[in-house]
Parts: structure tokens; sequence; C-alpha cells
């Protein structure tokens, strides 16, 4: 966010020009920064830390036009992530270390996640990996 820039202008800036979406302020309901946790470890940081912004947008299909976007993002410092779950994220964190899975994501809520040998699966939250495995 640049010195004096509202978080709004921020967030509309960004969908315009990086994931080209077309919005307006309208569409954005709330946009503010969420604070920083300090690990207290390692050397200070030279650069100043990018704070993430939390938006909420008025329409469900402005968000999930946003959201589909973030594809364009792959390889560079940014990101969009859904706000899920205390639970979903311990299991999207179980998926991500499990050996055959390659890739996982959430999307609307609902986790899903790509083998190795290239099937998708839809995850329910206390369901163990291996059993997603075996019903597929």
């Amino acid at each position: 966010m640049k010195s004096g820039e509202s978080c709004k202008d921020t967030v509309l800036n960004f969908c315009r020009q990086t994931l080209h979406a077309p919005i307006t302020e309208e569409d954005i309901e709330v946009a503010h920064p969420l604070p920083i946790r300090d690990s207290g470890t390692g050397p200070p940081q030279s650069a100043e830390p990018i704070k993430p912004i939390m938006v909420q947008f008025y329409s469900q299909e402005v968000r999930n036009n946003i959201i589909s976007r973030r594809k364009t993002l792959k390889g560079t410092k940014q990101s969009i992530v859904e706000d899920i779950t205390g639970l979903n994220s311990a299991t999207l964190n179980r998926l991500r270390k499990h050996a055959l899975i390659e890739n996982c994501w959430s999307w609307n809520g609902r986790l899903f996640a790509s083998t190795k040998d290239h099937r998708t699966l839809l995850v329910k939250p206390f369901q163990a990996v291996q059993d997603c495995l075996e019903i597929s």
C-alpha cells in the first residue's frame, strides 16, 4: 500500500491493473489491512513488510470473479486467499504435507486436492487423506 492511499484504492488498482478485473469502488464493501505478527526470531527485516489486506465484496459474483483470477499470480510474491476456518486451514496443511497430493486449494469453503496421478478429490475436514484417496 502506498502512503496516503486507502485500502480500497489499493485493492481497486490491484484488481484492475494486475488481475484485469472490471470492478468499481461500489463492489467493495470494506477493505482493511491485517496486523502482521512479529515472530521475534532472526534478524530484523530491512524492508518494510507488505501488509495483507482483508477485502469483503458486496456481491458473491464479484468475489468469485476475483478469486478465480488468482491463478494469474503464480510465480509472483502476491496471492489471493479465501478466508477459511481454522479446521479447513489445518486440513489444507495436512494435504500439502501428504506424499500423494500434488496440489490443494479451497473454493467457496470446500476443500479440493489433486493427486500426483491427476485425480481431483473433494476433501472433508475430518476425513483422513488416505480415506479420500480410497473413495475416488
